[in-house]
């Protein structure tokens, strides 16, 4: 009887393998170009966003000679304040002192008063179309606040600072000094506590793009327990870790 000898199964030749390699990387590294084009365009957006806002406190207190927020009687100066009734009138109003009451402590739950009547007063002098006037309803991001490109959204802040001990004394920590706007990724309801909406690496791109790319110094400040090292942005941590203060 004849017996034929069976070939073994043939492998991948080294060719084959280095072809196929070829082709992952080319996938990957497609993958990664696209999302840094969509990173970059979403760090443009932002920063279309922020001159659109400046903008309109700007227009805002050239016609009122307030600013929104602040606006006391509002009622009796924009007319979809009295006929909607802004949530922030009346007696709910402003005190008309300059400043922009909003947040004060970043870590702060919720974003209320002054900093909530900032939102309606801009979308009730028709100077923002990113919010609604809604009196009564809860804090939403895209309702009450206007969204950022990069999830969550903008709340204003007066002087932030931030409790470091967390026992609520009065050992703060100052970060900056004026209006800022705070870029965050939760802050949908009352309860709610802001959570890191950009990775550091990102974080310094949106910096460089409106300030200096320095987490502790000028108009963009970075802020977060795992942000920076050295008062630099920690760009060795790809997870999100950083929440933004953007003066206005």
């Amino acid at each position: 009887m004849l017996h034929t000898q069976s070939k073994p199964d043939a492998g991948f030749s080294l060719v084959e393998l280095a072809m196929s390699l070829i082709i992952i990387g080319v996938l990957v590294g497609g993958v990664m170009k696209g999302q840094e084009l969509v990173d970059n365009s979403r760090v443009t957006t932002l920063g279309a966003k922020v001159g659109k806002y400046r903008s309109a406190v700007n227009s805002f207190h050239d016609i009122y000679d307030e600013y929104p927020g602040d606006m006391n009687s509002p009622e009796n100066k924009i007319p979809i304040c009295a006929q909607t009734t802004c949530t922030y009138s009346g007696t709910d109003s402003g005190d008309g002192d300059g400043i922009i009451e909003g947040i004060s402590d970043i870590e702060a739950e919720d974003d209320s008063d002054e900093g909530r009547g900032f939102w309606e007063h801009l979308a009730a002098a028709n100077m923002v179309v990113d919010t609604k006037v809604t009196p009564g309803t809860t804090n939403e991001f895209g309702l009450t606040h206007p969204v950022s490109p990069f999830g969550g959204g903008f709340t204003v802040m007066n002087n932030p600072d931030f409790d470091d001990d967390g026992d609520e004394d009065t050992d703060n920590l100052r970060l900056g000094v004026g209006n800022y706007f705070r870029l965050s990724r939760s802050q949908t309801s009352i309860g709610a506590r802001a959570t890191s909406i950009v990775s550091p690496l990102l974080a310094t791109a949106i910096d460089r793009k409106l300030d200096d790319s320095k987490a502790d110094s000028g108009k963009v400040l970075g802020y977060g327990d795992e942000c920076m090292d050295s008062g630099e942005y920690d760009i060795s941590l790809t997870s999100k870790a950083c929440d933004l203060l953007i003066r206005f």
